[in-house]
């Protein structure tokens, strides 16, 4: 007598392939959404963590920062004294950016004075 002990007595055959392969795709297209999902849940959350970290608490720094530029680029103008990379110091005049487009634009369309005492040199 033999002591050989078989767990499934009378079960010798391989499954059957149909269920196999059903099973493996159910599986493939569940592990497919599972991944897809995490990565659009991540994103998700990581977008919103950027939002929340950069652009919310920088918002009122950032609309003092623009008024002040805003209100330097526009004010009147005035003198500023400039300290220099060799530490020299130098007035300067300061005007409204407007002003600074129009009298650029003045002299590169050569209507302005400056356009005009340029075309003299050039010309001599």
């Amino acid at each position: 007598m033999s002591d050989a002990f078989e767990h499934n007595p009378g079960d010798h055959e391989d499954p059957m392939s149909g269920p196999t392969w059903l099973i493996g795709f159910i599986g493939t297209i569940i592990l497919i959404v599972i991944v897809l999902a995490v990565t659009a849940l991540l994103k998700f959350t990581e977008t919103d963590a950027q939002e929340q970290l950069l652009v919310a608490p920088d918002l009122a720094e950032l609309v003092e920062i623009r008024s002040r530029d805003t209100a330097r680029l526009s004010g009147e103008p005035r003198v500023v004294e400039f300290l220099d990379v060799q530490g020299n110091r130098s007035t300067r005049l300061v005007i409204p950016i407007e002003e600074a487009v129009q009298h650029v634009a003045d002299e590169f369309s050569g209507t302005g004075p400056q356009a005009a005492s340029d075309l003299d040199t050039v010309e001599s």
